[in-house]
C-alpha cells in the first residue's frame, strides 16, 4: 500500500470532502506505486485521513474513495457505493427515460469513473488508469445490478 504525505492545509480540505491529491501536493520525496494501488493519507498526527486510488501517471495522484475511518476497498465496498448511486436515480425508472448517468464520478464515490446508460447499453468512461485493476469487479457488479445487453 502506498503512503502519501500532504500539507495541513490539504488535510482540512480532504476532511471537508475535497476528492483529489495532485502531484505537486504530495510531500513524500519518492512514492512508489502503480496505477490502481491503494494509497493511504495520514494526517499530521499520523492518524488515518483517507484512502484512495493512486495513479503515478496522472496529475491527480490520488482520488479519494473514503475518509474518516479505514474500510476494506473490495467488491462489497463498491457494491454499497453502486447501490447508493442507483437509489438516487430510481425516480428515472419507468417514466420513459431511456438514457441517464448511472454513476457520476466523484459525486457518487467513484472518482474518475462515469457510467452512462442508453436503453439496454451502458458506456463506461474512465478518467484514470487507476480503475483498470478493478474492472473485473465493476463489470461483474454492473451486470448483476443492471438489465442491459451490453
Amino acid at each position: 500500500m502506498v503512503r502519501i504525505k500532504i500539507s495541513k492545509t490539504l488535510e482540512q480540505k480532504i476532511r471537508r470532502g475535497y476528492p483529489w491529491v495532485f502531484h505537486y501536493q504530495v510531500q513524500n520525496e519518492k512514492v512508489e506505486g502503480k496505477p490502481g494501488d491503494l494509497a493511504v493519507v495520514y494526517d499530521s498526527k499520523n492518524q488515518f485521513l483517507a484512502i484512495g486510488l493512486y495513479d503515478p501517471e496522472s496529475d491527480i495522484r490520488l482520488r479519494v474513495l473514503q475518509t474518516s475511518n479505514p474500510v476494506d476497498i473490495d467488491s462489497i465496498f463498491f457494491e454499497e457505493r453502486f447501490n447508493k448511486a442507483l437509489q438516487l436515480r430510481t425516480y428515472l425508472l419507468g417514466g420513459g427515460t431511456t438514457g441517464y448517468r448511472v454513476i457520476n464520478g466523484e459525486n457518487d464515490g467513484f472518482p474518475g469513473l462515469v457510467l452512462d446508460r442508453y436503453e439496454s447499453t451502458v458506456v463506461l468512461k474512465l478518467y484514470t488508469s487507476a480503475w483498470i485493476p478493478y474492472l473485473d469487479i465493476l463489470i461483474t457488479l454492473f451486470k448483476k445490478k443492471l438489465s442491459v445487453e451490453r
